[in-house]
């Protein structure tokens, strides 16, 4: 329906205050500490995907407010990083990293939509919705 397209929409636009703040306090963490409070902060998110939690529903969205932009920020970081480790004249040059990243990242989304419906479908509901958290 038309509102569940926007609750996901409104999950990616969360996306913009996390990247003003990282914006404006980039400088007092290195790229490696950003990588792993963001890290942390989408970990954090997943408690949220937990069907003990009271309103289902909502919990899910919030989660999905903090988990998709706590990621994708931090896979950003991380693969700015990844780009600034290769050299061009070693084994691994920077095609060869943005080939392999892009493919594992295409894997990844092939395979993930398939895992997580296998895991939801998995025992009772609650359990299912559970092993997903995990």
């Amino acid at each position: 329906s038309r509102s569940i397209g926007l609750m996901i929409g409104w999950a990616f636009i969360a996306s913009v205050p996390l990247r003003f703040a990282y914006t404006r306090l980039k400088d007092r963490l290195s790229t490696g500490l950003w990588i792993r409070v963001m890290s942390l902060c989408a970990i954090a998110g997943t408690c949220f995907l937990f069907s003990s939690a009271s309103a289902v529903g909502l919990n899910l969205v919030l989660a999905d407010l903090i988990i998709f932009p706590a990621l994708y920020l931090g896979e950003g970081l991380t693969r700015g990083l990844m780009m600034q480790m290769v050299q061009d004249q070693a084994a691994v040059s920077v095609n060869t990293a943005s080939f392999v990243a892009i493919a594992i990242n295409n894997l990844a989304r092939t395979l993930a939509p398939w895992l997580a419906r296998f895991s939801i479908s998995a025992g009772q509901p609650e359990e299912g919705q559970n092993l997903f958290a995990w």
